[in-house]
């Protein structure tokens, strides 16, 4: 992601600034080294290699009691509006015991999709494009789960590189589907702009053409109305965020002589 900002910047990465203020060579730095230590995107990578053949036996299993118990936990994962439980810190473990609440609670995401047909709350349009766009989301998921049940895999260090492939795309699907869930438990609270889900159409198709060719057929109306969310949260000094926050203003060359003026 750091490679592909510099990219953006262009020539500007090239104008450094001043050592100790030169902060976008020093993120760059220190990303570079991060791979160096046990805490590697691989080594995550490989730590979620051991868990798909778990995830995908309990996604196999699932039932109504199960759902049941599974819609609730989504609410309260997911919406802003929740309370978050008291921290266990004694409970946290490294393996999930066959458990993605995330992609698991997929067909329930895709449900509450349909039932906002009858409605009025979201553009026809853009409905019919999250409900193609998360459908193509559980035939990835299907196929995933086919090909990891059907596999030859085995535990331990020696993975193969298709392997890795295989959870990259694990990765994306999780990525898209927490979309999904975060799109529906609160665009009744976020504001207009994230209600509307153009965003959420953008997010789930760039996602999605990683793992397949898919046409592109979006409206440009969709791109601009997001590039003009970006350009308000960049005037207004906001956090690129779907719930954004104020960032801290630095003060100008201007408003630190004048400060030091007044304190003399």
């Amino acid at each position: 992601m750091v490679n592909s900002v510099y990219v953006v910047l262009g020539s500007r990465f090239y104008m450094r600034e001043e050592h100790e203020f030169g902060i976008f060579q020093k993120l760059l730095r220190d990303n570079s080294i991060i791979s160096m230590f046990d805490g590697s995107s691989i080594v995550n990578l490989h730590a979620l290699i051991l868990q798909l053949r778990p995830l995908t036996k309990y996604r196999a299993k699932r039932n109504s009691r199960t759902m049941s118990a599974l819609k609730t936990r989504l609410e309260a994962i997911f919406s802003l509006e929740q309370s978050v439980p008291p921290f266990e810190p004694n409970n946290l473990e490294l393996f999930g015991r066959g458990m993605d609440d995330s992609l698991q609670g997929l067909e329930i995401a895709l449900d509450m999709l349909e039932g906002l047909k009858d409605s009025q709350e979201v553009d026809r349009e853009v409905l019919e494009n999250l409900l193609m766009l998360g459908n193509l989301v559980l035939e990835e998921l299907n196929a995933h789960d086919e090909q990891i049940s059907q596999s030859k895999f085995e535990y331990g260090h020696d993975q193969s590189p298709e392997l890795f492939e295989i959870a990259k795309k694990y990765c994306t699907l999780h990525a898209a589907s927490a979309c999904l869930h975060t799109w529906l438990y609160n665009r009744s609270i976020l504001g207009e702009f994230f209600a509307r889900g153009e965003w959420l159409v953008l997010s789930l198709h760039r996602l999605l053409r990683t793992l397949r060719p898919l046409p592109y057929t979006l409206s440009e109306v969709y791109v601009e109305n997001v590039a003009q969310e970006l350009l308000k949260l960049y005037q207004e000094n906001q956090h690129f965020s779907i719930a954004p926050f104020q960032l801290a203003h630095s003060q100008t060359t201007e408003e630190k002589t004048h400060e030091l003026q007044l304190q003399s």
